[in-house]
């Protein structure tokens, strides 16, 4: 259904009755915009099921001298008040902003019922002295009352009846906020932190989202993070209630940028941690995603912590290699400009251009032989430093795994002798130097033991 500004209605009134009036019983007097005859906030009372972006109920308010039970609990508000109810109705979940238009003494409450004023679902403050407040209340489809009360400051020199001021408040209806921690301003995972914390709630108004594996739409916390181009990562993620608790049921997703919910990595109660917790766990390739840290049904209101670890599986367009029986074969690739810096336990150098090789010796066997590298020109004046490390991408104690400068090749390049057994590797190429290297070449010669 299509909504146009010209059958909104911008109303200018004048408050005179207390909000009890509105709850507490009702007489013969009363007027429009109470509870049993509330203003409309759409003209011919139209349902909306589509953003609506800036509208503005205008007031012209005056003072009522009253005292009444409001927003918070059933603590007395015992400050000068006005009110005035509007209703209206929306056909999907949406996410409602309010904000204060004017300046004005007045400090304005919206308080959010449902259509017969006997259900609270939300009381918020609205204040005019920060131009960036745009509180946001979070809505499922229905019929619902916003009640306006204001207060403002007493002042013993002035005559309080005579004071009226026009107040602005402007409303925008929204199915994609721009909150922090939504699909559209999710929270940044940095790239270059391999391992990272993160604690956040989840609340009444947060941002909602459904995933595969939850009950229905719940609040939810949206991340995102990359992977560079030519990268595989293993991503670990574990998704726990404050403290560790695991008294939360919570839920985990993985989509892409767009939103698309990626197969086989959404989870809601974990094995691996235990309780109501979740975790993910896998290979990722390059690209953008999102990460959804969420509630499993829209009742699920707390703390939450979430704990990510990552590491490198592979690095540019060469492996994974299976050594079996007899390997001898020649690579050419290029390096890759990395956000994880990487020491090598021959070199004082720290290197931010290199490549990853999975590497795996078959079961049963044992490897002999050498690799080495070097330009692909073969003028051997390409700088690179070679290194084999476990399949977690540690170091290996063992002077035979790491080599800068090579006799054996000459020049700058590199070269290993050495005798693998059985099992996953990863072997480390980098350059050395901060000018944009030239193409590289590796080469493998590698043997199983009883050939020897």
């Amino acid at each position: 259904m299509k909504y146009f500004f010209p059958s909104l209605i911008i109303v200018a009134i004048s408050l005179h009755f207390s909000l009890g009036e509105f709850l507490n019983g009702f007489t013969e007097e009363e007027e429009d915009g109470t509870c049993q005859k509330p203003f409309s906030l759409f003209k011919f009372r139209e349902p909306l099921s589509n953003d609506l972006l800036n509208f503005t109920v205008t007031a012209n308010l005056t003072l009522a001298k009253s005292y009444i039970h409001g927003c918070y609990g059933d603590s007395l508000f015992d400050k000068p008040y006005l009110g005035k109810v509007f209703q209206f109705e929306i056909k999907i979940p949406m996410y409602i902003q309010y904000k204060i238009t004017d300046k004005s003494d007045f400090l304005i409450y919206v308080l959010i019922t449902d259509s017969k004023c006997d259900k609270r679902y939300e009381c918020l403050t609205i204040r005019d002295d920060d131009d960036d407040n745009n509180e946001v209340n979070y809505l499922g489809p229905g019929i619902y009352n916003i009640i306006l009360i204001t207060s403002f400051r007493e002042n013993p020199l002035y005559d309080d009846e005579a004071l009226s001021e026009t107040i602005g408040l402007n409303l925008s209806f929204l199915q994609e906020p721009n909150l922090d921690g939504s699909f559209k301003n999710p929270k940044p995972i940095l790239v270059f932190k391999l391992n990272d914390n993160f604690t956040t709630d989840l609340a009444k108004n947060s941002y909602h989202t459904k995933l595969n594996c939850s009950l229905e739409r719940s609040p939810s916390v949206v991340y995102s993070f990359s992977i560079q181009n030519e990268t595989e990562m293993i991503v670990d993620i574990k998704l726990y209630s404050l403290n560790r608790l695991n008294k939360l049921d919570t839920v985990l997703g993985l989509t892409d940028a767009n939103g698309v919910q990626i197969e086989n990595w959404c989870n809601d109660d974990s094995s691996s941690i235990g309780g109501l917790s979740s975790h993910l766990n896998g290979v990722l390739t390059s690209g953008d995603y999102r990460l959804i840290a969420s509630g499993y049904d829209s009742q699920t209101f707390g703390q939450i912590e979430l704990e990510i670890s990552r590491k490198i599986n592979k690095m540019g367009s060469i492996g994974p290699i299976v050594l079996n029986e007899t390997k001898r074969e020649k690579f050419n690739g290029t390096f890759i400009e990395n956000y994880f810096l990487i020491e090598f336990q021959c070199s004082s150098y720290v290197v931010f251009r290199y490549v990853v090789i999975p590497l795996t010796v078959s079961n049963g066997l044992k490897m002999n032989g050498h690799i080495k590298a070097y330009g692909a020109n073969k003028k051997n004046k390409l700088d690179t430093i070679l290194e084999l490390r476990d399949d977690d991408l540690n170091i290996i104690p063992n002077e035979n795994f790491c080599n800068d400068d090579s006799p054996h090749v000459g020049g700058l390049s590199s070269f290993l002798n050495v005798s693998l057994s059985s099992g996953n590797y990863k072997l480390v190429l980098g350059h050395i130097g901060y000018k944009r290297p030239e193409a590289f070449t590796i080469e493998f010669d590698l043997r199983n033991d009883q050939f020897f």
